[in-house]
């Protein structure tokens, strides 16, 4: 006998700017995804709780987890979650889900000073639920619109060295703060955003010119391997702290699409994952980056037979 089944996911990436979340935070942040009921929330934050420089040395993210656990409650308990500095990844899933998660592993790779520090990299979780296979990963790379290549080569480090046999696994999502930037001028922001056409900036966002070139230059590059949902949200930086209004004080610091989720769903017959919202949170202004979700939806067929279930 075979069954029909369907889970709904929730990711939501957010750059903390070295700064934590007290409890009213983490449910203004929260409360709108967990009114959706979804089967999985996969939160992925960077630069979370403390300076950088102390994240490298001292990365216990033990504070605000005890605060995730509290706002979940008992209806959801969480995977252990993975911390590589201010890079911290941690994945709640609905208690009626629980017996039927397996494989837990994890992983992490840095990218900061030549591979030796943790202030950037990424961090891994990979799970089975129902037999499905997921690898969520979060990463920070390194800023600036002229370090695109140093970001490529990173992004190729780290999917190899996580993503090793990807093809066993049927989910891949990927989210972070990868700082990819929009190559315009101050005089062509400015104007941009006086005449309410902050959008047309996209068409300038290096991750879009990758995806859109046609000379093969960027043929390695690993966004050509995954799939985003439609942009129709404003950048998810530089705004002031505690406003939605774009903070112009560093000249050398744009605006762009810099927080981003991707995903891949791998040969399988008996599944169809896809996303169905992908929006930011102009409300939140904790940090100077926007909170940036995504919303999936993966159905899935399960086989049946002597009380056994198999994918």
């Amino acid at each position: 006998m075979n069954e029909n089944k369907s889970l709904k996911i929730c990711c939501l990436t957010y750059n903390l700017k070295e700064d934590t979340l007290s409890p009213e935070q983490i449910s203004q942040l929260l409360t709108p995804h967990l009114a959706q009921s979804h089967d999985i929330y996969i939160l992925s934050f960077q630069e979370c709780e403390r300076k950088t420089l102390i994240n490298i040395f001292y990365s216990d993210k033990s504070s605000i987890e005890a605060k995730f656990k509290n706002f979940f409650s008992s209806s959801y308990y969480n995977i252990p979650s993975k911390t590589l500095g201010g890079i911290y990844l941690i994945i709640f899933i609905k208690n009626e889900h629980k017996n039927f998660v397996s494989d837990y592993s994890n992983n992490y790779i840095k990218t900061g000073f030549f591979g030796f520090l943790g202030n950037k990299g990424a961090v891994s979780i990979k799970f089975k639920i129902y037999n499905f296979s997921f690898i969520i990963i979060n990463c920070h790379l390194i800023p600036g619109t002229d370090k695109m290549v140093y970001r490529n080569n990173d992004l190729i480090y780290i999917y190899k060295n996580i993503c090793e046999n990807i093809e066993a696994n049927d989910i891949l999502i990927f989210s972070g703060c990868f700082n990819y930037r929009v190559e315009a001028s101050l005089g062509q922001f400015s104007n941009a955003y006086i005449k309410g056409k902050e959008m047309n900036l996209l068409e300038k966002d290096q991750i879009i010119k990758i995806l859109e070139d046609k000379n093969n230059e960027y043929s390695e590059n690993i966004f050509k391997k995954l799939k985003e949902g439609k942009i129709n949200f404003l950048p998810s930086s530089k705004y002031q702290f505690g406003s939605d209004k774009i903070d112009w004080t560093n000249k050398n610091d744009y605006p762009g699409w810099t927080d981003r989720i991707f995903f891949k769903c791998f040969n399988n017959l008996n599944i169809f994952f896809d996303i169905n919202k992908y929006d930011s949170m102009r409300e939140i202004s904790f940090s100077d980056h926007k909170p940036v979700y995504a919303y999936f939806d993966f159905n899935y067929k399960i086989y049946i037979y002597m009380n056994r279930i198999f994918s």
